[in-house]
């Protein structure tokens, strides 16, 4: 069968021409319009590197001075009125664990911190900072996991060790970065550059699976390292994680007055509650999740327009090829031997436009590059997944491409070859 598909496409190589520069230019207007939503939407579905499914986070507010129900007696019991609304909390039927944010420095907070460290080789490595207080179930309740087969102690451990002022956790691909040829990081010491924020020298006492410090940033180097007690950035916040079984946007629903009943202590109450999920999708749509939405909607109308013309093309060509299959049917070839030939054609001919428009493609992106998202920050060489290396995310879009021209193909070609398979031959050829 091979043989006779190739003979029938030399046969027609006039029809077939057009038919392979069409496809060609589908290729090279799929890679453009592909590329951004793949690298897009690639990066927003990767790993959290927390359980973000069963947190909800509960927002502690202070009266003012003169406000009704305010209390001057309790003005300087901030801390312990915070620490008894937290009791309270882990008290509570449904809550597995709850942590205190004090400082609003933690993933999808509206503040972030960084670091800069420099490699042996004089690379720069952006980490971001995460802070945290010791002996708050603060990794439990996220969810953090410690890094298997680094030396690190368990999350469980990290929860109830004692930390010194310079004692931090990095995440697995920070210290893949920062120590390339060491596997024994455990204990070892490194020093920040100085940017403004004065150079200091760290020791690293336990090593994390990575964490996107932001849920629309793919940066996964991170560092874990304590706040004082007396240290506050904005208003201070309550992490809950709730009990597996448990719907988390009913169990706000239903929280809500029990909090605002029984969460407050002196001065200080809570007043909002919100699941984890939604302020991770609502941090997305400010960065730009609304334009990312948009170049979605705005690729699938290109893209099924582009569809529809590669499949009305393909099924008149197949239309009009009634008397050659008539003649096929009349010398005793099968309707599924005549739809295999054809559909093979087709897929031969989207094969080698497909190749030939990502060579075509290739050149372009070797000097201008593949895209790299329109929001991500602090893109680094040591960036891990596979759209972050040039030829893993060249191929890997390219075999996307391929699949959706195979699929538009083979549906302009089995639909009319399905029909025209199953006609009389002596009706076909009489037509004609």
């Amino acid at each position: 069968m091979f043989r006779l598909i190739i003979k029938n496409l030399w046969h027609r190589r006039l029809r077939n021409g057009w038919l392979l520069a069409e496809l060609i230019l589908v290729t090279i207007v799929s890679w453009i319009i592909l590329d951004p939503v793949v690298v897009d939407t690639y990066d927003l579905n990767r790993p959290l590197g927390y359980d973000a499914d069963r947190l909800c986070q509960i927002q502690i507010s202070e009266l003012e001075e003169g406000s009704i129900g305010y209390d001057p007696s309790r003005a300087e019991t901030g801390s312990d009125d915070k620490q008894r609304i937290l009791e309270k909390l882990r008290r509570h039927p449904q809550v597995e664990s709850a942590t205190l944010l004090d400082a609003a420095v933690y993933p999808n907070s509206n503040s972030e911190v960084n670091r800069t460290f420099t490699r042996s080789d004089s690379v720069d490595v952006y980490v971001a900072q995460i802070w945290f207080k010791p002996f708050s179930d603060f990794f439990k309740t996220f969810g953090f996991k410690s890094a298997d087969g680094t030396g690190s102690p368990s999350t469980e451990q990290l929860d109830q060790m004692s930390f010194g002022p310079s004692d931090i956790i990095i995440t697995r691909s920070t210290a893949a970065a920062l120590f390339p040829e060491s596997s024994s990081i455990i204990g070892s010491e490194i020093r920040s550059k100085d940017y403004g924020n004065g150079s200091e020298t760290f020791r690293i006492v336990g090593i994390s699976e990575d964490v996107r410090v932001q849920s629309y940033s793919r940066r996964s180097f991170a560092m874990f390292k304590i706040v004082s007690d007396d240290y506050t950035i904005g208003s201070p916040r309550l992490l809950v994680r709730i009990r597996p079984g448990i719907d988390t946007e009913q169990f706000a629903a239903d929280f809500r007055p029990w909090m605002v009943r029984e969460l407050r202590s002196g001065n200080m109450f809570c007043r909002t509650i919100d699941t984890y999920s939604r302020i991770n999708d609502n941090a997305e749509y400010q960065i730009g999740g609304n334009v990312i939405t948009l170049k979605k909607m705005l690729a699938a109308f290109f893209l099924i327009n582009l569809a529809l013309g590669v499949v009305g093309t393909f099924w008149l060509q197949t239309r009009t090829r009634s008397q050659e299959i008539g003649v096929m049917r009349s010398f005793g070839a099968t309707p599924a031997h005549i739809r295999a030939m054809l559909i093979c054609e087709g897929m031969l001919l989207t094969v080698f436009a497909w190749i030939t428009g990502c060579i075509i493609y290739l050149q372009w992106v070797i000097h201008e590059g593949l895209s790299d998202g329109r929001i991500w920050q602090y893109s680094t060489p040591f960036d891990t997944g596979w759209v972050c290396s040039f030829w893993p995310h060249f191929i890997g879009v390219s075999f996307i491409v391929l699949a959706l021209m195979l699929a538009v193909v083979l549906l302009g070609i089995w639909l009319p070859a399905r029909k025209l398979s199953r006609t009389d031959p002596v009706t076909v050829l009489h037509e004609e």
